[in-house]
């Protein structure tokens, strides 16, 4: 995905003046993460002339961290483990798991709204989330306040599908 062509997608980018929810179902090494995010990334930046707000959340902890180096995200995980939970409120940028969405919501219920929201390995996420159910909805309410939601899994199936028509009728529209 790093060197394929995207004059479709960019065109499409190009014109988007409302919410759209992108599905990748690809396999794995095939540089979902890396070579999607960072283009979408670039493209978003120019139609919201200001450096983006971006989310990325998956459920395993080696992703998170890996992902934050890769993409240049802050991550609330230092690498022994311990959680820095004091910066979580003000970054423009962030890596997190799934599991600690709630620490993305203040206590009086704020939470910040994301341009480009990232759900790696969405099938295991949108299980885990459908599981244990707040986490379920700080997923979906984050990704209908998000302005590009991105699903990633080489699995992607009917969780992520649901999760997406769920976002989108948040928002009133149909998937």
């Amino acid at each position: 995905l790093e060197k394929a062509s995207f004059k479709a997608l960019t065109s499409y980018l190009d014109g988007v003046n409302y919410k759209a929810i992108l599905l990748c179902k690809s396999a794995h090494g095939t540089s979902k993460t890396n070579g999607l995010i960072k283009r979408l990334r670039r493209e978003l930046k120019k139609n919201v002339n200001r450096p983006i707000r971006e989310l990325y959340i998956c459920n395993r902890i080696s992703n998170v961290l890996g992902s934050a180096k890769k993409l240049e995200l802050y991550c609330y995980l230092k690498e022994d483990g311990v959680t820095v939970n004091q910066f979580l409120y003000d970054q423009d940028t962030l890596a997190i798991c799934l599991h600690s969405l709630d620490k993305i919501i203040d206590l009086n219920g704020y939470r910040v709204t994301f341009d480009l929201v990232t759900i790696d390995e969405s099938e295991a996420g949108a299980l885990d989330a459908a599981w244990q159910n707040d986490c379920h909805n700080y997923l979906r309410d984050i990704g209908i306040d998000a302005t590009l939601i991105l699903m990633l899994d080489a699995d992607l199936g009917d969780l992520s599908f649901s999760l997406a028509r769920q976002i989108s009728e948040g928002n009133g529209n149909e998937l």
